[in-house]
């Protein structure tokens, strides 16, 4: 200890100087550093998707979770599978130790999966590989509710969706209760059998039809031009005009057998305001961004494009992280505050003015060389790390304290006390 003394009185210019840098470079990093209300924690879990439509949750077990089961037990390193069988779909969480890098597990599975298509029933969908990251949680939900129609309520939605993404920060904007647009056709039995015609080939029209189709090469002097055969229906009006069948002396048209009408899916999930069918928007953030100023920019996005937005529609913010977020700040800017006041005051009783300047001005020096650390080691700021600093109040009042008494006691003692230091 005393070597250490003897060495910071011998270069206290360079102490100095070393001491003002630490306590800029800290404000600069306490205003910089993202700011997050959970760690970053890679957590060692895979959730595994496979939609089966039409299946109920036997035949899913049957077909689909017990053949991936099977496959997925085998991967190194797997330390428990849960597995659930719903109608149409199942879903496998498939956890490993703790010491399994998640990027090795993604890749481990997807190649057992691959493995899996081939006994799994051909009309399954295409399973869905994902990690759990708390990171990638929703930070801001935007609400959009009114008395709109439902039409107009979606395109809003879809609008602020790509408005929100285009900010740096954001890595998705998720919109909950929306449905997507469909043709709906309503075939009229009786004139399907006074034409003579089958629905199946109806379908099949459709299918063959409404594509490009490529219609091969013309040459025209030393150039080549390719010629395609546009057939894709753009407005759900032209379905109308289709042909049907053809004779000799008509052509049968979808009009004449079908109405035609637009609208929206069968929707899968529902989002409500106050009884007021809505729209809900879930903001994620990119890792390692600050979460305050995510959110603020997209708070700021959503009002700016809302100014030109009908007053039918309204908008509202819920979930919002960056309160808590503020919250713990705030928490551990009033802990610093009171405890440098309270030492000050136990300090000029007990050892005059100068000693409790020292040590009113050791602890948020100590704070702050303690965030730039961690900015350069590339740590949020979260609940884990304020809760630590906040802990270490106490053992910080202590440590400055016996070092200012320590000093304090070797000037009492005259130059010949710490003349042995130097």
């Amino acid at each position: 200890m005393e070597g250490l003394i003897s060495l910071c009185l011998r270069f206290r210019r360079s102490v100095l100087l070393l001491f003002s840098f630490l306590l800029i470079a800290g404000g600069i990093t306490y205003f910089s550093i993202p700011r997050e209300s959970d760690p970053d924690v890679q957590i060692p879990l895979v959730v595994v998707r496979i939609d089966y439509d039409g299946a109920s949750p036997e035949d899913c077990e049957r077909l689909i979770l017990r053949p991936a089961e099977q496959h997925l037990q085998s991967i190194e390193g797997v330390k428990e599978i849960r597995s659930t069988a719903y109608q149409a779909s199942v879903t496998l969480l498939v956890e490993f130790f703790a010491d399994m890098d998640i990027d090795r597990a993604l890749t481990l599975i997807r190649n057992k999966i691959n493995l899996i298509k081939s006994e799994i029933p051909k009309n399954a969908k295409e399973p869905v590989v994902e990690e759990i990251n708390v990171s990638l949680f929703p930070v801001l939900t935007v609400e959009l509710f009114g008395h709109a129609q439902e039409r107009y309520l979606f395109k809003v939605a879809e609008g602020l969706q790509e408005q929100i993404e285009r900010i740096d920060k954001v890595l998705e904007a998720k919109i909950i209760g929306s449905r997507d647009e469909v043709v709906e056709i309503q075939v009229d039995p009786l004139m399907l059998e006074k034409y003579s015609l089958i629905f199946a080939d109806i379908k099949n029209l459709f299918t063959m039809n409404n594509a490009m189709a490529r219609s091969g090469k013309l040459r025209a002097g030393d150039a080549w031009f390719y010629l395609k055969t546009p057939s894709l229906v753009q407005e759900y009006q032209e379905f109308l005009d289709f042909p049907i069948k053809t004779t000799r002396s008509s052509v049968v048209r979808l009009k004449d057998i079908a109405s035609v009408r637009k609208t929206f899916k069968w929707p899968h999930t529902y989002a409500n305001s106050d009884g007021i069918p809505s729209v809900t928007l879930e903001v994620k953030k990119r890792i390692g961004q600050n979460i305050i100023q995510t959110i603020g920019a997209t708070k700021s996005a959503v009002k700016q494009f809302m100014s030109g937005v009908q007053d039918t529609v309204q908008v509202r913010f819920s979930e919002d992280k960056s309160t808590q977020i503020r919250d713990m700040l705030s928490e551990l800017q009033n802990n610093i505050i009171f405890s440098i006041l309270l030492v000050m005051l136990v300090m000029i009783w007990a050892l005059g003015w100068r000693s409790a300047i020292l040590v009113g001005v050791a602890i948020p020096a100590s704070f702050l060389s303690g965030i730039f650390f961690l900015g350069l080691m590339k740590v949020t700021l979260n609940v884990v790390v304020l809760f630590s600093l906040i802990l270490s109040v106490g053992m910080l009042v202590d440590g400055a304290i016996i070092v200012v008494e320590y000093a304090d006691r070797k000037m009492a003692e005259g130059p010949r006390s710490y003349g042995r230091i130097l």
